[in-house]
């Protein structure tokens, strides 16, 4: 058995924003040691952890934690779009052992996930569908959000499971970046249907929960236009 853990932060704009060329290089350098880390392991399968920012994840079901049994990438900020090459049966395996240590988890046989998987993917790997893996979606942007304790109780659980196993894993781990989009909360607001439905229309069954605001924060963010969060009002 080989467990390995590569932990890195995200951006989705790491090819549209254009800081000091001495930013760049030590970017570059840092992702060219974890690559040939996890070249140096050559995973057999690859558990990554990862958030959503409202493409696959909604208010009309949202988990504190999913583990995809099967997972199809949304192709957000020009990258690929298509299935992942999800390892079924040791996605069931994972939530079998993260539910025997008492921890709700969700699975998905349908996970769509974006960029917090994906980038990860492509940078290391060079692409989202040349290794195994077992995608595992932690919320972290949809309130109500739980305590960070709850996140390290399922990796707990998770890097168990994984090192029992007689095969070379390795775990990539996906924070955020140091920005945050202003939120006007998740009460009080009209509910938002999934994508697909008629503006404002109530889905079968009622509302799915609260609309998430569209406001021009979230244009800034795709212009590169981001500041950082202590500067936030």
């Amino acid at each position: 058995m080989s467990l390995a853990v590569v932990t890195a932060s995200h951006s989705p704009l790491m090819d549209r924003a254009k800081p000091a060329q001495d930013v760049l290089d030590r970017v570059g350098d840092a992702l060219d040691s974890a690559r040939a880390f996890v070249g140096s392991l050559d995973p057999e399968l690859v558990i990554i952890f990862g958030p959503d920012h409202y493409n696959g994840f909604f208010y009309d079901m949202m988990p504190p934690f999913c583990i995809g049994a099967a997972a199809t990438s949304v192709g957000d900020y020009g990258l690929p779009a298509g299935p992942l090459l999800v390892d079924r049966e040791a996605a069931r395996e994972l939530a079998r052992a993260v539910l025997g240590a008492g921890l709700d988890v969700a699975v998905s046989e349908r996970m769509h996930v974006d960029h917090g998987f994906c980038q990860p993917l492509q940078l290391l790997f060079g692409a989202i569908d040349t290794v195994p893996v077992v995608p595992v979606f932690v919320n972290c942007v949809a309130e109500p959000l739980g305590p960070a304790s709850r996140a390290r109780l399922l990796g707990d659980a998770i890097g168990r499971a994984a090192a029992t196993w007689d095969r070379r894993s390795c775990s990539s781990a996906r924070a955020g970046c140091p920005t945050t989009l202003p939120s006007r909360g998740w009460t009080g607001h009209r509910p938002r249907s999934r994508p697909g439905s008629s503006p404002g229309a109530t889905p079968p069954g009622g509302p799915v929960g609260p609309r998430v605001p569209r406001d021009r924060s979230r244009r800034r963010l795709r212009r590169g236009h981001v500041r950082p969060a202590a500067a936030q009002p």
